[in-house]
């Protein structure tokens, strides 16, 4: 008599936890007349870290980061703010 042996093998990894959706952050600089600042730099500092430059119009974002707290760094003036899963929207006025 012989004997029929199977194997099974699974092709999904126990124990794995599907990564935490990517978040988005956002918003525009303006100078204190209300006019965009364009070329202004941006830090973010926290579960990631990221530099940015707003554009012509004082726009910028920072796409696809983790949610959690960061610094957020817009000409030498620092906020700590929190980015949910959902993302957020954060504006400045600069001198």
């Amino acid at each position: 008599m012989t004997t029929l042996r199977i194997a099974v093998f699974s092709f999904f990894p126990l124990g794995v936890t599907a990564p935490l959706a990517a978040a988005e952050l956002k918003g525009q600089v303006l100078r204190g007349n209300g006019a965009p600042a364009a070329n202004v730099a941006i830090s973010l500092k926290g579960p990631q870290n990221a530099e940015r430059k707003t554009n012509g119009s004082g726009f910028y974002r920072f796409p696809n980061i983790a949610p959690g707290t960061y610094t957020l760094t817009v000409e030498g003036r620092n906020e700590q703010l929190t980015v949910p899963p959902q993302g957020t929207e954060r504006n400045f006025r600069v001198k």
